[in-house]
């Protein structure tokens, strides 16, 4: 978009459903090139893709989790989650071990290899995350976490209480 529909945009009233479309296309491709601009790396240095970083920080931040739990936090198919741990596992950063209270249960945890890299990937986006805000004042942060209550949910296609399928 350039500067002359950048402005066409700023002049329609914040409500219109355009402006809101416009916005949200430009948020979509802004994080995907803000991703893509940041390699990150195991501990060998190995790269991670985008899935595998968020993979380690929900094990991280869970502890442990079934492979069926880590397929519902990343919305990714079952069969690219079992492919994601594998090579995970295949470079020792999670492994799979049998619950002792119930051998049917596999559960997914970090190796302390996992958790160091895990730790460093979360940081790095928190970073990131707060640059981003830090140009912003403590309304606009405001206003920005009221719509992402309302957006992230719909994203996730759970419109909330009242919502119709």
């Amino acid at each position: 978009m350039d500067a002359q529909q950048t402005d066409a945009v700023a002049a329609r009233p914040a409500g219109d459903a355009v402006v809101v479309h416009d916005l949200l296309s430009r948020l979509v491709r802004a994080s995907w090139r803000m991703q893509l601009s940041v390699t990150e790396v195991d501990d060998e240095g190995d790269p991670l893709t985008l899935s595998e970083g968020f993979a380690l920080v929900e094990l991280n931040t869970a502890g442990e989790m079934s492979q069926q739990d880590l397929v519902v936090r990343l919305g990714l198919e079952k069969s690219s989650v079992s492919r994601l741990v594998a090579g995970l596992q295949r470079r020792g950063l999670v492994s799979r071990e049998r619950r002792p209270s119930n051998q049917r249960f596999v559960r997914l945890l970090l190796t302390s290899r996992g958790q160091a890299v895990a730790v460093r990937v979360d940081a790095t986006h928190r970073m990131r995350h707060q640059r981003l805000l830090g140009g912003l004042s403590e309304v606009q942060v405001e206003a920005l976490a009221t719509g992402l209550s309302a957006l992230v949910p719909a994203m996730e296609g759970d419109a909330g209480p009242g919502a119709t399928a």
